[in-house]
């Protein structure tokens, strides 16, 4: 069964992707698609869902599925610290802001926001949540708002 799971998440994924151009953009660019992705999963509590429940099983060290979710963060996290990284070659980076700390940091606001929509659906919005993070961090807001 949690491979069959692993299946629908790593499906998931390669939409994802593919919908978005994630990890294909630079700067600016691929932190607004995190954002746009953010606004997308807002449409599929369901697939939030099952994300949300395996990667907490998945932390044990015998779970079938903590290695792709290991891996998975590992990727998250480098593709998300490129994106500041070029943004901070391109002067949009507040100086103050280490691209890889930051990286860790949306990281854990995006798993963080899945969670407390998943409790409060009328409360939270993940991207608009996530966007004011990001614009915190950037020299100028976004584009796209």
């Amino acid at each position: 069964m949690e491979a069959l799971l692993l299946a629908v998440l790593e499906h998931r994924v390669a939409e994802d992707v593919a919908r978005f151009g994630l990890g294909a953009g630079r700067g600016v660019e691929a932190l607004r698609r995190l954002v746009d992705l953010a606004a997308w999963n807002q449409a599929r509590p369901g697939i939030v869902e099952l994300f949300v429940v395996l990667s907490a099983e998945a932390t044990a060290p015998d779970h079938p599925a903590h290695a792709y979710f290991t891996a998975r963060y590992d990727a998250a996290a480098e593709t998300i610290a490129t994106a500041f990284a070029d943004a901070q070659e391109a002067g949009q980076l507040r100086g103050d802001v280490d691209p890889d700390v930051a990286a860790h940091r949306v990281v854990a606001l995006m798993d963080g926001l899945q969670v407390q929509w998943l409790y409060r659906r009328d409360a939270v919005d993940m991207a608009g949540e996530l966007r004011d993070a990001i614009d915190g961090l950037l020299r100028d807001p976004l584009p796209g708002r």
